[in-house]
């Protein structure tokens, strides 16, 4: 994880509450050069732009690139990986625009972030 700066720090809390008040415009002006500095915590929520069409065109591959980012930090604190992880599971799953579904995959995800401590996937969804 990045050590961050007051400003920085300032940075992501407003990208957030513009992200959480449907403004995804500001959003990504804010979160992205966070994402790109390293921030999981930005990188999770680019990616979630990215999946959702939030601000940004649907795009499975830029999803799927940023939460690999967020989620390969092993970040426990909020439990950022593990939520990353487990949204890797649930776009290879079913698939979506720019990226197929790919069922073995999205189990080892699931299994990473419930690894990781995200407890809302049931288990059979990741055991053999």
């Amino acid at each position: 994880m990045m050590a961050m700066r007051d400003y920085e720090l300032k940075q992501l809390e407003n990208g957030i509450k513009a992200f959480q008040n449907d403004d995804f415009s500001l959003a990504f002006t804010n979160l992205i050069p966070l994402a790109k500095a390293g921030d999981a915590k930005a990188q999770c929520y680019i990616a979630s732009m990215y999946q959702c069409g939030f601000g940004v065109p649907v795009d499975g591959s830029k999803a799927v690139e940023w939460y690999l980012l967020a989620a390969k930090q092993e970040e426990k604190k909020e439990r950022v990986s593990a939520t990353a992880y487990n949204n890797l599971g649930t776009i290879y799953s079913t698939g979506m625009p720019g990226m197929p579904a790919h069922k073995s995959l999205a189990k080892e995800y699931w299994r990473k972030a419930a690894e990781l401590g995200f407890e809302m996937i049931p288990s059979e969804w990741y055991q053999n």
